[in-house]
């Protein structure tokens, strides 16, 4: 670690930690600099015994190893202390997660933005697993692969937000995705069924109105999941990491997936 001192250091000093165990400080590159100050890196690491059973001596002969062995440690504990601070974001969000998972459940408006949450979720895991694994890690792998659960992410909320039909709003998760399926069924045969907007009083809808409000769920639907199925290819495809931290959700596609999505919307 580069340090700076007003007063000249010397490459070794012994500081006393407890009865048995001290703290060498080992420094290199000492350079006095214009100002009058001293720039110079220093490493620690413990060593067992008080301060008077440590030959300077001894350690002036191993200190070219020893200084080795204590940048050794130091990246150690820096490696430790970020994976250690990652850990505690993470579970700083654990509550923000289970809050969008009950209101999910119960079919309200997610409390927070989930596809953000999930995002920056990944991302910390990314940094992580990059951290603890000795290997080189494929960043643009990486990268598409936080993409794609970043806009799966935005889909599933974008569809679960729901349709406005005839004035009203309609959530459509999944179990109202169920509902809606079983009471189109009865409406196919021309029975009028109960079912009601976000925030409305339940209500008796017509053969007619029912089914046109399944049809439009349908078509919401379809359009969002073709649309994430082919922007997932299309980052799949990507060659640069750039490309693949610049893709929106909603952004137009390429020209032969965005025929596809075309054809979506003409039916």
């Amino acid at each position: 670690m580069l340090k700076y001192s007003d007063t000249a250091v010397d490459n070794i000093e012994v500081c006393p930690v407890s009865k048995y165990y001290s703290k060498l400080l080992l420094r290199e590159n000492i350079t006095l600099l214009e100002d009058g100050k001293y720039s110079y890196n220093e490493y620690t690491m413990l060593k067992s015994g008080d301060i008077t059973d440590i030959s300077i001596s001894d350690i002036e002969a191993d200190f070219d190893a020893l200084i080795e062995a204590a940048k050794i440690e130091e990246a150690l504990r820096f490696k430790e202390n970020q994976i250690s601070g990652l850990k505690n974001k993470l579970e700083s969000t654990d509550y923000q997660i289970l809050k969008c998972t009950e209101s999910f459940m119960l079919g309200a408006v997610l409390p927070y933005d989930f596809s953000q949450l999930l995002t920056e979720r990944n991302t910390i895991r990314d940094n992580i697993n990059h951290i603890q694994e000795s290997s080189d890690i494929d960043e643009l792998e990486a990268a598409k692969s936080r993409k794609i659960t970043e806009m799966c992410a935005i889909c599933q909320t974008t569809i679960t937000g729901g349709i406005d039909y005839n004035n009203e709003h309609y959530r459509l998760n999944t179990t109202d995705q169920i509902n809606l399926t079983s009471l189109y069924t009865l409406a196919q045969v021309g029975q009028s069924v109960p079912y009601h907007a976000d925030g409305a009083v339940c209500r008796m809808y017509e053969p007619a109105e029912m089914m046109g409000l399944v049809q439009a769920s349908i078509q919401w639907i379809t359009y969002h999941t073709t649309y994430h199925n082919l922007l997932k290819h299309q980052i799949m495809d990507m060659e640069s990491i750039e490309d693949v931290n610049a893709v929106t959700y909603g952004m137009e596609l390429k020209e032969d997936y965005q025929a596809i999505i075309n054809a979506v919307l003409g039916q």
